[in-house]
């Protein structure tokens, strides 16, 4: 017996709210970014980009695909890329202009 379409999605969507609460996508929204954040956190230029970073995404932590759509995956990466890129580079301008080890904040 085959359900309708319609019926299907409706039946997918409701396990799906089960399986992964708003709560739950949350949280590895969250983890998703700190993945992201490292490698300007860690001053790593050569792991700076979308395509390393989804790849390393997808190798290692492969149940973001179980949560989330593979275009939602790739906009998150590439926000929190842009984000990073604006606030990342104007701590360091300030710290550049301040000076690193003057000691005020």
């Amino acid at each position: 017996m085959y359900f309708p379409k319609e019926v299907w999605y409706q039946i997918r969507s409701y396990a799906f709210q089960l399986c992964y609460p708003p709560e739950i996508q949350l949280q590895c929204k969250s983890y998703l970014n700190s993945i992201v954040r490292l490698p300007y956190l860690l001053k790593i230029e050569n792991q700076k980009s979308i395509v390393y970073l989804y790849s390393f995404v997808k190798e290692h932590h492969p149940f973001f695909w179980k949560v989330f759509t593979d275009k939602y995956i790739r906009e998150c990466i590439r926000q929190e890329m842009v984000r990073m890129d604006q606030t990342y580079h104007k701590t360091y301008v300030k710290r550049a202009c301040r000076g690193f080890n003057s000691g005020s904040p």
